[in-house]
């Protein structure tokens, strides 16, 4: 997706229950919807309001033009939204704590932190089709179109668990490290570990996916959350909650290039595919919007509270 290509910037806050859209082509003007506001009636008895915490931890575009899904953490939850009409059309509920999902041949499949699993949506009906054991907290998952596999980071067990789509076996790789987020690319998947557990640093990996090995990783201090890669450039933009900060790193030479202060809790990071990051800040209640090429925050944008997961629309 170029930036020709979408207009808007939609964020989730984790903490207000709601969604900021933010308008990047004016002026980056700003409406939040509170989901309280957004419950279509047909859907009014499946959610319980008087304990209405949703927390939603990412958001996600569907295969649907205007549906966007929104992967709440705190009411093991998701949302199906027509963000055009700004309703909340269906939700399903999945396994405890979800936090990441993927779309593949009609179906949604779901990580559950907190219930080491893994939840399989039916897309067109929205339906839960089953839900499938793997790893300690399983966080970020990544499906590999040309094999068919999906790929599960065990953020707390050390593991990948990996599923084969064709045959539904899976099997599970031991790692010296508990991975958090991957970024598959060609034949291999880098692989972002949070410092956590007494480990000393954080780490970015590179691992192939064809020997299931680590061939390259380069550590930093602090506690890495998120990363977006710039293949052509052979760049990744890692953001670091510990310290404030955004780092630019050349994967090919294992090389810190730049370490950019952000302030607050940079979280996650959304690269528009040409000279902008936009950069959630979940300390200081905004995005941030950072310039590659005069390496420079040129924006920060106030959203709702403990702003997490972002997409363009």
């Amino acid at each position: 997706m170029g930036s020709e290509d979408f207009s808007k910037l939609l964020v989730a806050n984790t903490a207000s229950n709601s969604l900021t859209c933010i308008d990047i082509l004016n002026g980056h003007k700003s409406i939040e919807f509170k989901y309280s506001d957004m419950i279509s009636p047909n859907i009014r008895s499946k959610i319980d309001e008087k304990t209405f915490n949703i927390g939603t931890h990412q958001i996600f575009n569907s295969s649907i033009s205007n549906i966007i899904y929104t992967v709440n953490s705190y009411s093991n939850s998701i949302f199906k939204i027509d963000i055009s009409s700004k309703q909340i059309l269906d939700v399903v509920y999945v396994g405890c704590c979800p936090n990441h999902i993927e779309l593949y041949k009609g179906n949604i499949y779901v990580t559950n932190s907190d219930s080491n699993s893994i939840s399989i949506i039916e897309e067109k009906d929205f339906d839960l089709i089953t839900n499938i054991p793997v790893g300690e907290k399983p966080h970020d998952l990544k499906i590999d179109r040309l094999r068919d596999k999906l790929y599960i980071a065990n953020s707390n067990g050390y593991s990948i668990t990996i599923i084969d789509l064709l045959n539904n076996k899976d099997e599970r790789i031991l790692m010296d490290i508990h991975p958090l987020h991957f970024y598959i690319l060609d034949e291999n998947m880098f692989i972002l570990s949070c410092q956590c557990n007494g480990e000393r640093k954080s780490s970015i990996s590179l691992f192939n996916l064809d020997s299931k090995k680590v061939f390259r990783r380069i550590y930093i201090d602090e506690s890495l959350l998120d990363m977006t890669v710039l293949v052509e450039r052979n760049i990744i933009f890692t953001t670091n909650a510990g310290d404030g900060c955004l780092y630019k790193i050349d994967y090919e030479n294992q090389e810190i290039i730049d370490k950019i202060n952000i302030g607050g809790m940079p979280n996650n990071v959304l690269w528009d595919k040409n000279k902008l990051l936009y950069i959630t800040n979940s300390l200081d209640d905004c995005v941030v919007v950072f310039d590659i090429n005069e390496s420079k925050i040129v924006k920060q944008i106030p959203v709702g509270k403990d702003p997490n997961g972002l997409i363009f629309i």
